[in-house]
């Protein structure tokens, strides 16, 4: 770990500007991508750095966040992004992150910080976002940007839509898709599709939307090669 004397530190700005980061982390012999967390070129305390020896950093407050948020995207990226903002405010740079993306706008938890409202998703909100396809969900950058678009909260919007842009069971609901009920002669018909049969239909997953039943319940009946669980056996001896 990195031992800053008091004496040292009050004139490491004029020597790091005299023999730069380094010679200095030769001269102290430190790591030197240790020693930029603490010290930027020119020198001057990152915010980790008055951390480490202040043990404080500012939380993050409604004027500040306002007042970051007026500079504008222009304003943002001059004063060196987030990276730059959080050394700027002293504030901890994860913590900035949460309120703010890359360029500055505010992101639905800053919203929410500022007094706003998140919306609630809606199934024509949901239809949407699904009529854009897999291309159309790309370009839209996933989740968390789609999130962002819409001012809805990502972990709800999570639980209606996968990674892939595919609904989750609670998507299908949310939306009224209602499911196959399994029975004895599907289940069977499926099993004796063998692995590559499964395999041939991408999966259970593919199963499930072929024959339009609930993924989780065929999950507990098949496992991913299409072998029968324990509670597959059952349910075809009781049938």
């Amino acid at each position: 770990m990195i031992k800053m004397a008091p004496s040292r530190l009050e004139g490491a700005e004029g020597l790091v500007k005299a023999c730069g980061l380094s010679e200095i982390s030769e001269q102290y012999n430190v790591n030197l991508t240790t020693l930029n967390n603490y010290l930027e070129k020119n020198g001057t305390l990152t915010a980790r750095g008055k951390y480490f020896l202040y043990g404080i950093s500012n939380n993050v407050t409604h004027e500040m966040l306002t007042e970051i948020v007026s500079l504008g995207a222009e304003g943002f990226a001059k004063a060196g992004g987030l990276r730059g903002i959080s050394e700027q405010y002293n504030i901890n740079l994860t913590a900035l992150n949460n309120y703010l993306d890359k360029n500055g706008t505010l992101k639905v938890r800053g919203r929410i910080f500022l007094g706003g409202k998140s919306n609630k998703i809606t199934p024509e909100m949901l239809t949407e976002i699904m009529s854009l396809g897999a291309e159309g969900f790309a370009k839209a950058a996933g989740l968390r940007k789609l999130s962002e678009r819409y001012n809805v909260s990502l972990i709800i919007l999570n639980s209606c839509i996968d990674k892939n842009g595919a609904l989750t069971v609670k998507g299908k609901h949310f939306l009224g898709v209602e499911f196959n009920k399994i029975t004895s002669a599907m289940l069977t018909e499926i099993v004796y599709l063998g692995a590559e049969g499964i395999a041939k239909a991408r999966g259970l997953i593919g199963i499930s939307k072929q024959y339009k039943v609930n993924l989780s319940t065929l999950k507990s009946y098949l496992d991913k090669n299409g072998m029968l669980t324990m509670r597959g056996m059952r349910f075809l001896e009781t049938r």
